[in-house]
């Protein structure tokens, strides 16, 4: 559910319901017939304004984690590791994952050490920067030389990041290079 407009009384009905994880599904309007009374183990995490997007970012990129982790490959394009140039260090292997043509660049660091990191494809991290799990990069962006991103930051597909970056989300195609 990303979005609804009720009456109120409806409304708080919804809120309710998401309050109690989602274990009675039976009693709420538009609610798919399959779903009514079926059980759920997913936690339920409310955005009422928009800051708390950026407040949860930390959570859901560590859900993101676990759910890629351990799916299985779909169409061949499995997650793997980031090709590495001479000099570029990852810590905590295990808990970065990349598509095909992400690339770290030498001197530059991937540090799963407090969270994942997740690369999309043909992302790039130049020579020198720093990114600090959780994270995750979207396909073709790019990390800019010495560049230093902090956890709790997501970084849509196509932009470009430089600085210093911490708790953040990037939408698609911004340019934050300095």
């Amino acid at each position: 559910l990303v979005a609804a407009r009720l009456p109120a009384a409806e409304g708080q009905r919804l809120l309710k319901w998401l309050a109690a994880g989602l274990e009675k599904v039976g009693g709420v309007p538009g609610c798919p017939r399959e779903l009514r009374g079926q059980p759920t183990k997913e936690p339920v995490r409310f955005i009422d304004r928009p800051w708390d997007l950026v407040h949860q970012n930390e959570a859901t990129l560590l859900d993101d984690f676990a759910i890629t982790s351990s799916a299985p490959a779909s169409r061949g394009r499995e997650p793997t590791l980031p090709t590495l140039s001479p000099g570029a260090h990852l810590v905590k292997k295990n808990r970065i994952l990349a598509r095909p043509g992400a690339r770290v660049m030498t001197g530059a660091v991937l540090d799963a050490s407090g969270g994942p990191i997740i690369m999309g494809e043909n992302a790039r991290v130049m020579p020198n920067a720093v990114v600090m799990g959780p994270a995750y990069l979207g396909p073709n962006c790019v990390i800019k030389i010495g560049a230093r991103i902090y956890g709790g930051t997501s970084i849509g597909p196509v932009c470009k990041v430089g600085g210093e970056v911490e708790g953040s989300i990037l939408h698609g195609y911004a340019n934050k290079q300095h």
